[in-house]
């Protein structure tokens, strides 16, 4: 009974609990090769756009990443050392997407904890415990979900219809091949 309580207490805080826990696995340690060091600048990325989904810059995926930090930095209203952290992720980005052979670029998870600080600062008390307790990235879980339960739907379904011709195909032979 308790735990049911403790259970129905926190279902309010999951959305903040998730969003922290994403955020410590995207700036986590880097790995050691190259591939990790590319895949580990992409998180930042997309860690950086999601912080500022938090505080209401909805995404555009359809900009490059130059032009998706000049949209962050603008509409965030950042300057000096949040805006230049923005900027900085934006050109790794651009590196591990089109360069030969990217460049390794070290204090990445830094500069979006500058990013998430500079937003804070410029969001009221409303838009920044909003941003904590209620961010709007967390709908990324909502949309996992559902593609994991249209996936599995979609194999329960392919298995039924096998099935289902497998017993027609029995049925449709003659009587004497069956024995």
């Amino acid at each position: 009974m308790d735990r049911g309580i403790a259970s129905l207490a926190a279902m309010p805080l999951l959305p903040m609990l998730w969003r922290a826990r994403l955020r410590r696995l995207r700036l986590g340690s880097g790995g050691r090769t190259a591939e990790d060091a590319a895949a580990r600048t992409l998180l930042v990325w997309r860690e950086v756009i999601d912080t500022a989904w938090d505080h209401g810059i909805v995404p555009d995926d359809s900009l490059s990443p130059r032009k998706a930090a000049a949209r962050i930095v603008r509409l965030g209203r950042l300057e000096g050392a949040p805006a230049d952290s923005v900027h900085r992720v934006a050109r790794a980005v651009e590196q591990v997407l089109y360069a030969p052979r990217p460049a390794p670029d070290t204090g990445l998870a830094e500069d979006a904890g500058r990013v998430r600080a500079g937003l804070g600062e410029r969001a009221g008390r409303v838009e920044s415990l909003r941003a904590l307790l209620l961010p709007r990235s967390s709908v990324r879980v909502v949309w996992a979900c559902s593609e994991r339960w249209s996936a599995a739907a979609d194999r329960v379904t392919a298995v039924h219809r096998r099935l289902l011709d497998r017993a027609a195909a029995q049925l449709r032979r003659p009587l004497r091949q069956r024995g």
